[in-house]
């Protein structure tokens, strides 16, 4: 076997039960023989065959590694053919590779005068080594019908190769010399192939999105007084303004004056468009509570822009109960008037309806489901019960398409074989069905669970088959 060249692997030779080659790697094929032989040829359990040139004492053939099969040889002289054991070709795929994200991850944001630089650090790993990396970079600009998107590949200045296996890429991406501004976002992945020619295989990262933040939408005025935030696009309910005002009072020691002074004046800003408003809702029939509410936000917002929190509590709480009293007492029940439909006579008109005009429709069907374990029950048969030459053949041939993928089943393929052939002479070798029965038992998968009557004696049976599987000798 000589593994393709990007591999950088050697060439080997495999022999026994088990082969196993590189997926593509050049196969040649060397059958000896004992006694001689007039044609040779390999069979795969695909159904292909492959015919054996005489070279030597040897007979040979070329190939290509391409899907897992099972292999046997076909040996004719002059009073036959002779078919050998099987043989199985197992196929080490060449994966695409792995590509890890290691930071930065998720959702990052950024301020428009603070866009430093980005590090971008990724884990590349493959079979046989990584060929080509590159980012993948993606710009969107501008809002709504006017997005813009610019797409871009960027190389990785950084390639080290890492003691455990695999690359380490490193980068670094200037958000300023890409053209980012407030409001853009840029998403990107990593991509790496790997050696295989003549298609590469491809892997990507998962997507990583650094976004900087859009302050224009809230514009701030000098003044050479006191500077005024902008109106949130919400307003906070009064008992959300009591809560960050007493969060402000707890965190008092451990923050700076003038971090303590922002966030009370932006609690005084939401408290002027909860007073604004209420203040449309004054008029000539509002009672006087709701005038002594608007009056205490008045002086709580007060004291908040004053940086005051702890003498603006009260007038908060004194607001959050006048509104809660105006609220309850706006609540008036009022009998409904107009139609009132009589009561229904349940107990009358119930089951009554005509379904004259409804017509039934019934679907009726029958779903056998996937037998997948039919190969197994009849190996099954042929092993422990009164078994003919035909029956072993059948439960080998059955167990070829399994033996391909499950390793184990290859040696209960050759016990078949062995069974059929002594069966065939008119002997029954018992050791042979015993061998057959031993391994079998090991190889065979469990059965899940199937649609079924929860209850009676057949669901009881089916839950009692694996116990007694599992308790009988193998």
């Amino acid at each position: 076997m000589i593994p393709p060249p990007y591999t950088g692997s050697p060439a080997h030779v495999e022999r026994g039960e088990e082969l196993v080659a590189e997926e593509g790697a050049t196969l040649t094929w060397r059958v000896r023989a004992a006694g001689p032989v007039t044609a040779a040829r390999l069979a795969f359990s695909g159904g292909d065959t492959l015919p054996l040139t005489k070279n030597g004492a040897d007979w040979v053939a070329g190939g290509v590694a391409g899907a897992p099969a099972l292999v046997q040889v076909l040996l004719a002289d002059s009073a036959g053919v002779v078919a050998g054991d099987e043989r199985r070709l197992a196929i080490r795929p060449d994966r695409p590779p792995v590509v890890t994200l290691v930071q930065p991850t998720g959702r990052t944001e950024f301020l428009p005068g603070r866009l430093a630089p980005v590090s971008v650090e990724v884990l590349a790993t493959d079979d046989y080594g990584i060929g080509e990396a590159q980012l993948a970079v993606t710009i969107a600009s501008g809002k709504g019908e006017a997005v813009k998107f610019e797409r871009k590949t960027l190389p990785f200045a950084g390639r080290t190769r890492r003691p455990e296996g695999g690359l380490r890429l490193t980068a670094t991406l200037d958000l300023a010399a890409l053209g980012l501004g407030p409001g853009d976002e840029l998403y990107f992945h990593a991509e790496a192939t790997d050696r295989r020619t003549p298609a590469p295989g491809r892997g990507r990262s998962e997507t990583a999105f650094l976004v900087i933040t859009d302050t224009t939408a809230k514009p701030r005025a000098d003044f050479t007084g006191m500077v005024l935030a902008a109106e949130p696009e919400y307003f906070r309910s009064q008992r959300q303004i009591i809560i960050d005002t007493e969060k402000l009072l707890a965190d008092r020691r451990r923050l700076a004056a003038a971090e303590f002074n922002a966030r009370s004046n932006e609690i005084g800003a939401d408290q002027g468009p909860r007073r604004s408003r209420s203040h449309p809702l004054l008029g000539q029939s509002v009672k006087v509570r709701l005038k002594a509410a608007v009056n205490a936000m008045w002086q709580a917002e007060l004291h908040l822009r004053v940086h005051e929190p702890e003498r603006a509590l009260p007038f908060e709480y004194r607001a959050l109960e006048l509104l809660k009293s105006v609220q309850q007492e706006a609540r008036v029940y009022v009998q409904r008037v107009g139609f009132e439909p009589p009561p229904i006579e349940v107990a009358r008109l119930r089951l009554t309806g005509k379904l004259d005009d409804v017509g039934s429709r019934v679907r009726t069907g029958r779903m056998e489901p996937a037998d997948s374990f039919a190969a197994l029950r009849t190996a099954l048969v042929a092993a422990t019960g009164a078994a003919t030459a035909a029956d072993a053949r059948a439960a080998a041939g059955g167990l070829v398409p399994a033996a391909v993928n499950d390793p184990r089943l290859l040696a209960v393929l050759h016990a078949f074989r062995r069974l059929a052939d002594s069966l065939a002479t008119g002997r029954d070798c018992a050791s042979c069905r015993a061998d057959a029965a031993r391994r079998l038992y090991p190889a065979a998968p469990r059965a899940g669970a199937g649609p079924g009557a929860r209850h009676g004696r057949a669901f009881l049976a089916r839950r009692a088959v694996p116990a007694r599987l599992e308790a009988s000798p193998r």
